[in-house]
């Protein structure tokens, strides 16, 4: 491929976390060679412990390379976010389009410093064919003094950069919490399933990138974010007391184990009420959520409400026919049908208005 003068490769440089953008202030992607030598010298004086310099570098030799052989090519650096993840990834492949609309080109060479940025290769092969990667390794003199400086460099950058101290500092730092607070509890036989309780928690939360879709559904709609999770934590404290009580049972009677219709409604019996809170709770917030935005229909809410206020009669109901094993149709009847009505009533009657509002606006627009 590169012996074909019709080619044009793309010499790309990626920084991930965006050290170049950070610190440069040099806004990406940064197009042309004198723009990228322009850079990694700024680059360079700002902070020249940083192993993107290197690979800025080494792509600029790697362009002239390549331009010294008569070979189209150019080269871009692309940055995506400090807190890496989606976010990142998608910066990187925004700036790439960007790119290839300005250079047409029909492969690429990627140069790295490392395992890091070579994460983004899948991505960006699937908008262009990558046809070799650099790999950059720096250098360095073997010595205890070098290793004490390599290493106080990467425990600053450990400490002053928020993407590695939520790991390196956050989940320690919450680990060590939780044990001082367990021994001084009289409760230091826990500590270590704690401690292991909190590592494996932490590696879920990263390892399914948890963290980043809650900040997302945080920052889009603080109101049924903070529902939600209300919501949930009332679901898991009934669901908690539900088996509790259920247990307590069957303790005291163990032959309920064989008689599931009881032991159903016990638990219901328990949960009904708070499950039906947390419903409300998600319901309001919700609500809430299309009152500031000003959009949706609020009246699918208010149903909601409607048929939440309703239903318990024959929740009660149906946990008392399990318990006392009194099969009866009469009892059930008026608590089914009650909230069956007025919901039906509510979801035909704002159905009605909504059509009515519609036509009330059509004819405005014609007189007009």
């Amino acid at each position: 491929m590169m012996k074909d003068a019709k080619e044009k490769i793309l010499i790309i440089c990626v920084d991930k976390d965006n050290d170049i953008g950070r610190i440069t202030r040099i806004k990406t992607p940064i197009v042309g060679r004198e723009k990228n030598i322009e850079a990694a010298v700024k680059f360079a004086v700002s902070s020249p412990e940083d192993s993107d310099v290197n690979a800025l570098f080494a792509a600029i030799k790697t362009y002239d390379e390549i331009k010294s052989s008569n070979i189209d090519c150019e080269i871009a650096t692309l940055s995506g976010e400090a807190e890496g993840g989606l976010k990142s990834d998608i910066k990187i492949v925004n700036e790439l389009n960007e790119v290839l609309s300005m250079y047409q080109a029909t492969g690429a060479i990627f140069v790295s410093d490392g395992a890091a940025d070579e994460l983004i290769i899948p991505i960006i092969q699937s908008k262009i064919p990558i046809v070799s990667v650099k790999r950059v390794i720096i250098q360095q003199e073997r010595g205890v003094e070098e290793t004490y400086i390599v290493l106080a460099r990467y425990l600053r950058k450990i400490i002053e950069e928020s993407h590695y101290a939520r790991i390196f500092l956050g989940v320690p730092g919450i680990i060590f919490l939780l044990l001082a607070i367990l021994y001084a509890a009289g409760y230091s036989q826990y500590a270590g399933i704690g401690a292991l309780f909190m590592v494996g928690l932490a590696f879920v939360i990263r390892g399914f990138s948890i963290d980043t879709y809650v900040i997302t559904w945080l920052k889009s709609s603080p109101a049924i974010f903070f529902s939600s999770l209300m919501g949930i934590i009332t679901i898991v404290v009934s669901t908690y007391l539900g088996v509790g009580k259920v247990l307590s049972e069957i303790a005291i009677n163990p032959t309920l184990t064989r008689n599931i219709a009881v032991i159903s409604g016990i638990f219901l019996d328990v949960v009904s009420d708070m499950i039906l809170i947390s419903a409300a709770i998600i319901s309001c917030g919700r609500l809430i959520d299309k009152i500031l935005r000003k959009s949706g229909k609020l009246w699918h809410n208010i149903v909601s409400l409607t048929f939440i206020a309703t239903i318990r009669p024959l929740l009660r109901e149906v946990a008392d026919t399990l318990i006392k094993q009194e099969y009866s149709i009469e009892k059930l009847i008026t608590p089914l049908i009650i909230p069956t009505i007025s919901t039906i009533i509510l979801i035909i009657s704002f159905t009605l208005m909504e059509e009515l509002g519609r036509r009330t606006i059509g004819r405005k627009e014609v007189k007009h």
